[in-house]
């Protein structure tokens, strides 16, 4: 084994040692230790126990409940932010939920890529509004995507409201 693990845990063994490594913005306890880029946005990380980094809010979460066994902290699934600011470690801004908590948190905030924002998006705006003025014209699903060069399903998820939902 690697180093002591035993001064890795009494660094970072109680909340009040976290908020050390904090400044205070307004009512957010922001990290200011390492971070590390997940997906477009800066979140703390540390090294707590055997194994890989983890997010400082929620080694913070779990001080503040009592967990201090990395195994049981690894079994959260997901630690939200109801300030929105990925550096906040601050308990009072924290909760735990699942990754459809974090889909809907991200989507409400405009947190997430959409439509042509996407890397790998096959339609643009002007796209689906020439798609979705089709079928209003009564041109069929099949004879849409045929004549756009499009796949059944691409035009069928167009129309349906699957994606693209907020182009008129």
């Amino acid at each position: 084994m690697r180093g002591n693990m035993k001064s890795g845990y009494k660094k970072w063994s109680s909340l009040e040692k976290l908020f050390d490594n904090t400044v205070l913005v307004g009512e957010c306890m922001e990290w200011q230790g390492p971070y590390k880029l997940d997906g477009n946005f800066l979140y703390g990380k540390i090294r707590y126990g055997v194994g890989p980094q983890t997010g400082a809010h929620r080694i913070a979460y779990a001080f503040n409940r009592g967990i201090y066994e990395r195994s049981e902290i690894d079994t959260l699934d997901c630690v939200l932010h109801s300030c929105d600011n990925p550096p906040c470690i601050n308990p009072a801004h924290l909760r735990e939920g699942d990754r459809i908590d974090n889909g809907n948190d991200a989507k409400i905030r405009n947190r997430m890529e959409r439509g042509g924002q996407k890397h790998n998006s096959v339609l643009n705006e002007s796209m689906v509004k020439e798609i979705k003025k089709m079928l209003n014209d009564g041109v069929s699903v099949s004879s849409t995507a045929k004549n756009l060069n499009l796949s059944y399903k691409r035009v069928w998820d167009v129309d349906r409201g699957r994606c693209w939902e907020w182009v008129k």
